[in-house]
């Protein structure tokens, strides 16, 4: 199936000569993502007790809890290991898209610079990963930000495509852009700060004014086209699902592992992409 293949490309009746494929497939094909899972799949097999690697598509993040400088070591040495793996199965991670990420509650905590692919791997405060900003201190400002300026922007693009559209027509346009992703991952951003919950709902009710076209501030208030509108507030549904995930965890609490009283280190080298 995998051998003595060729491939040519047709572009307005003109065909282009054959090549040669000697290994992988397509992109955009139904087999390719498969068989790239296939191929990754024995990545974690490569580290060290102790370094557990997350795997998502392409994605790959590795992290160990460093209690000293043996750990630091040994996280190194993993580092070297999926160079290794790399070389072995004809892949290449690329540094410049690597970075590494310390997350502590020690004053003085330990660091370290380190190397992959003969380059330092870059420091950062904040790390994206599946679509969810990370910060060191485990805060959502961050990620909150990101999603408010994300979310405003195609509330802006919305408010000047679809200004003379039906009003159902705009409401299922905002709920489908905007505020799918306001939403999403929201069971684990869900934000405490009051500033970060007020700059959220403030695109809620920037959506009201653009729903019902009522840009009157004087006539109505947007808490009254809200009520007319019945939409639950963004804080509502997080609450909601952060409810029902707490109590699906409860009931899977006796597999969860106990945690440390000890002060740690955490350090991820984040998004090795081969």
């Amino acid at each position: 199936m995998f051998q003595d293949r060729s491939m040519w490309v047709v572009a307005d009746g003109e065909c282009s000569p054959s090549t040669r494929v000697l290994f992988g497939v397509p992109q955009g094909t139904v087999l390719g993502p498969l068989l790239f899972l296939v191929y990754i799949n024995d990545l974690p097999s490569c580290l060290t007790p102790g370094t557990t690697a997350r795997l998502f598509a392409d994605d790959c993040l590795v992290y160990r809890e460093i209690r000293g400088q043996e750990d630091q070591v040994i996280l190194q040495r993993d580092l070297v290991a999926l160079q290794d793996w790399a070389t072995t199965w004809g892949m290449k991670f690329n540094p410049k898209k690597c970075n590494t990420m310390s997350i502590t509650r020690n004053k003085n905590p330990l660091t370290r610079m380190y190397e992959m692919c003969g380059e330092l791997l870059q420091q950062t405060r904040e790390a994206k990963y599946l679509g969810v900003t990370l910060s060191q201190d485990l805060k959502w400002s961050a990620h909150v930000n990101t999603t408010v300026k994300r979310a405003n922007h195609t509330l802006n693009f919305l408010s000047r495509n679809l200004r003379f559209c039906p009003r159902q027509v705009r409401e299922t346009a905002y709920f489908s852009l905007v505020r799918s992703s306001m939403e999403y991952a929201a069971v684990v951003w869900d934000p405490f700060r009051q500033k970060d919950i007020d700059a959220l709902e403030m695109v809620n009710r920037r959506a009201a004014r653009f729903v019902t076209s009522n840009y009157r501030r004087q006539d109505v208030s947007v808490t009254a086209l809200l009520r007319d509108l019945k939409w639950p507030s963004l804080q509502t549904l997080q609450t909601g699902r952060t409810c029902g995930y707490d109590v699906q965890d409860h009931k899977r609490s006796c597999c969860c592992p106990a945690h440390s009283s000890h002060p740690s280190t955490r350090t991820y080298p984040c998004q090795p992409r081969p």
